[in-house]
């Protein structure tokens, strides 16, 4: 298993932490790459070789690229890629060599920001192409270009060409049938062109465009995309019918990330659909709010959150009406403390269960009785009549 990261996203409260320093304690063997910027040897090397010359040619143009790059690999390559588009690297036919003007790179003002030399190099493409990146970025970085069809907002003639300029930019890549950017900083940049007042208003207009044209049948597979678009517009959804059907998907999300064991992200979902059914969700929808509950206390079990999870099933116990739902929430409790080692607890749970289920038992017998007798009653009016 290959887990690649950048090390100041990553802190020691972090899942990969954790999963590392657990795989060390079981005795797994864990070995740790850290990649680091060039340095100026292999930066003159790696300008050298692009340009086909010896490295004493290129060393005042190597000199700049590491002061414009730091040594960052891509953010090099796409330096050098944006000084040919730009004109100011340019390969002599006549002499059979790469030219450049020092001089003139330097009055260019190039920024020594990749993400800002990647949001110019995007705005220079066809709006079409400009859109495509920008829908591609919302939706993420591994997408179908069915997906992408599904959400485009121009003119359906207009998407094959786009996806062509962007894959002729060497902005994307394309396999499988399925989209990807060559690099998150460049996923990154073509964010960024979204006016970050407008992000969540394009997401919700994506996240609903996606729903109708996506076939029922085909909405579980693409169940995350959908929901990822909406849950970043839930303030801007005020209408209780649209919260509510995105809580069930927020639901199907959260079982369906559950199922492969993904229970973080499955938590995630499962907690946003809470937080959209609100307060008066026992009231209005019983059934949903039961379920997105129980499984959100599953999944705060499962990633290591035992007080809130009995917390929570302590409340289901209390709210629910059915004995059936309670024998599900006593399951998990008794589940939760034998996981924790507190069997007398578990037979006080298991007692409590049974007391209330009798009690219930009971109280059902005396209904049917009472009908039961009722139902005689009238039977003998019938007869007397």
């Amino acid at each position: 298993m290959v887990c690649a990261y950048r090390s100041h996203e990553v802190d020691d409260g972090h899942t990969l932490t954790r999963c590392v320093a657990a795989l060390r304690t079981d005795g797994a063997s864990v070995a740790h790459i850290e990649l680091g910027c060039l340095d100026e040897t292999n930066l003159h090397r790696l300008v050298a070789e692009a340009l086909h010359c010896d490295i004493e040619a290129s060393a005042p143009l190597a000199r700049l690229v590491l002061e414009k790059t730091a040594g960052n690999p891509f953010f090099a390559t796409q330096f050098l890629s944006e000084l040919a588009s730009e004109g100011l690297l340019a390969f002599d036919h006549s002499a059979a060599r790469w030219t450049w003007d020092l001089g003139q790179i330097a009055a260019k003002g190039f920024t020594d920001n990749v993400v800002a030399l990647m949001i110019g190099r995007i705005g220079r493409l066809p709006a079409a192409t400009r859109a495509a990146l920008k829908l591609l970025a919302c939706l993420g970085n591994d997408t179908s270009v069915d997906m992408l069809a599904h959400g485009w907002m121009r003119d359906p003639a207009e998407l094959d060409p786009a996806i062509r300029d962007a894959l002729h930019a060497g902005l994307v890549s394309l396999k499988d049938h399925r989209l990807r950017f060559r690099h998150d900083r460049i996923l990154e940049a073509a964010y960024a062109r979204i006016p970050e007042p407008d992000r969540q208003a394009f997401h919700l207009r994506l996240g609903r465009l996606l729903l109708d044209r996506t076939p029922p049948e085909a909405i579980g597979a693409n169940v995350f995309t959908i929901v990822g678009q909406l849950n970043r517009a839930a303030d801007l959804i005020d209408v209780r019918e649209e919260r509510d059907r995105l809580a069930e998907l927020n639901l199907a999300a959260g079982l369906r990330a559950k199922a492969a064991c993904a229970n973080t992200a499955a938590l995630h979902y499962l907690s946003a659909g809470l937080a959209l059914l609100g307060d008066d969700a026992w009231q209005r929808c019983e059934a949903l709010a039961f379920a997105l509950t129980q499984h959100t206390a599953e999944c705060e079990f499962l990633t290591g959150d035992s007080a809130r999870a009995e917390q929570r099933l302590d409340m289901l116990a209390a709210r629910t009406s059915s004995l059936t739902a309670l024998a599900i929430v006593t399951q998990l409790q008794l589940g939760l403390l034998l996981a924790e080692s507190l069997v007398a607890l578990v037979l006080i749970r298991r007692w409590a269960f049974i007391r209330r289920g009798y009690v219930d038992a009971v109280a059902d017998l005396w209904r049917l009785r009472k009908h039961i007798c009722r139902s005689e009653e009238h039977t003998s009016e019938l007869q007397s009549h």
